[in-house]
């Protein structure tokens, strides 16, 4: 299924550090996957995939992670 926000990673490693980087923001914030979904105008099912680490989110979703849950963008994006 390809959606405008979801780019499939082969090598989950990419993503395992934002899934967890995603998580621990999240317990900060006290924000439940549904919170954040409704904040980044996405389905819970998307919040999920990232957090799971089976997909990784567009640039323009990635920035907007980045400011809903107060993470560097470069931490977002690996670099």
């Amino acid at each position: 299924f390809a959606g405008k926000h979801l780019r499939h990673s082969a090598a989950s490693s990419a993503s395992v550090p934002l899934a967890t980087i995603m998580k621990e923001k999240m317990r900060e914030k006290h924000l439940t996957q549904k919170d954040l979904a409704e904040r980044l105008a996405v389905s819970t099912s998307r919040v999920n995939d990232y957090l799971q680490g089976r997909c990784e989110p567009t640039l323009k979703m990635a920035r907007a992670i980045s400011k809903e849950l107060d993470i560097e963008a470069d931490a977002i994006l690996g670099i």
